[in-house]
């Protein structure tokens, strides 16, 4: 039996959770699907590796959760965030409520 010790397989599971995106650019609409519970899965993934964290007692461990939490982030706030398109031509902006 192999054995991997964690100067290894510290780096290989804080690479892990950056798959998600060659994953979802390959299987296009399938990851939809899975892109709804991807907050769930982001967080059961950081609470698992504070948990080793904080069971192993090792410092180096706490990579992974960050490496996790950063993608989650990463993932599933940056498609909400508004990209710059420049400014509105004049006469063709649309007016939700008008002032009174």
């Amino acid at each position: 039996m192999v054995r991997i010790g964690p100067a290894v397989l510290v780096p290989v599971l804080a690479a892990v959770p950056w798959a998600w995106f060659v994953v979802r650019d390959a299987f296009g609409s399938v990851t939809d699907v899975l892109a709804i519970v991807l907050p769930v899965v982001v967080a059961a993934l950081v609470v698992a590796a504070l948990a080793v964290a904080v069971r192993l007692r090792r410092r180096r461990w706490l990579v992974p959760a960050a490496s996790a939490l950063a993608m989650g982030v990463t993932a599933v706030v940056g498609p909400w965030l508004p990209a710059d398109a420049g400014p509105v031509a004049p006469g063709h902006a649309v007016t939700v409520v008008a002032p009174t």
